[in-house]
């Protein structure tokens, strides 16, 4: 009932009033009896079934009750049930509190196994455990598998979230790498939100990282198909004046744009410092030079 209308302190309430009871007294019935009516009245993933199955499940481990809480997982998972990643991840974060890592690894690969699937805070609430453990290794492996959730998030327009995966991970001390802020970078300019992507770019800085020329060329295409010519040019002459070496794609991108607002001059400017730095225009660069002259 609790769980139908949408009450999950006072069904906390109520299992951890239970639970007490349990311990002090015999009780006409076992805890896991109520659930196995549910089991009979209830689909297996009806929401209100899942709700208090997860309520459970944390007023266990609120308890530091996690052998019960976790035997209680392993029998609903014989019943098809996966538990929520709320759940998990608040009995995954008390684990690592409390010292237990290896048991909060174990379960975490475990439950992958069983069909569960992580967010970005189970990511860093793993990452955390493995640094506490010293497993710098593990954690760069994990560290990994993130990346490839947040390159997702990116590549289905999802940015934001990608960019909170990172900074959850920032705030567990995970080895972050350039890499992983131009995926976001790339993903906010795709998505034409350039001052988030700018954003990100300055953050990358703060944090003491160096700007490469992949995340330059990400940001630098933003702004160009944003018709914003000035920033892209600031951009460029911060990684020429850094020392990096500007690569075709980015000079194509700008002979491009100023091709497209038909500043043919300055187009060929660029495609002749192009030249001068030893960059050897490619097919797409005449390409988009003869177009422009057509326009």
């Amino acid at each position: 009932m609790f769980a139908f209308w949408n009450l999950p302190r006072k069904l906390d309430s109520l299992f951890l009033h239970l639970i007490t009871l349990s311990k002090h007294h015999h009780l006409p019935f076992h805890l896991l009896q109520l659930f196995e009516i549910l089991f009979q009245d209830f689909d297996h993933h009806n929401h209100y079934l899942l709700r208090a199955f997860g309520g459970f499940v944390k007023t266990c481990v609120s308890l530091n009750m996690f052998d019960e809480a976790l035997d209680f997982l392993f029998q609903t998972r014989r019943r098809g049930i996966v538990p929520d990643v709320l759940t998990c991840n608040f009995l995954f974060n008390r684990l690592v509190e409390q010292g237990e890592v290896d048991k909060a690894l174990a379960i975490f690969e475990q439950l992958k196994r069983f069909g569960f699937r992580p967010n970005c805070y189970s990511y860093a609430i793993v990452i955390k455990a493995l640094c506490k453990k010293g497993d710098l290794m593990q954690a760069s492996y994990v560290f990994e598998e993130m990346e490839t959730y947040i390159e997702g998030c990116c590549n289905n327009r999802s940015s934001a979230l990608g960019y909170k995966v990172l900074q959850e991970l920032r705030k567990n001390n995970a080895p972050l790498e350039v890499y992983a802020y131009t995926v976001v970078v790339r993903g906010f300019c795709n998505e034409m939100k350039l001052d988030e992507a700018q954003g990100v770019f300055d953050d990358m800085e703060r944090q003491g990282l160096v700007p490469d020329v992949f995340v330059y060329s990400a940001l630098i295409q933003g702004y160009c198909k944003g018709h914003n010519l000035s920033e892209a040019l600031d951009l460029h002459d911060k990684l020429v004046n850094r020392g990096l070496i500007p690569d075709v794609i980015i000079y194509t991108i700008m002979i491009k744009s100023y091709c497209r607002m038909k500043y043919l001059e300055e187009a060929h400017d660029l495609l002749e410092d192009m030249k001068r730095r030893g960059i050897k225009p490619d097919l797409i660069t005449y390409t988009v030079l003869l177009d422009g002259k057509q326009i």
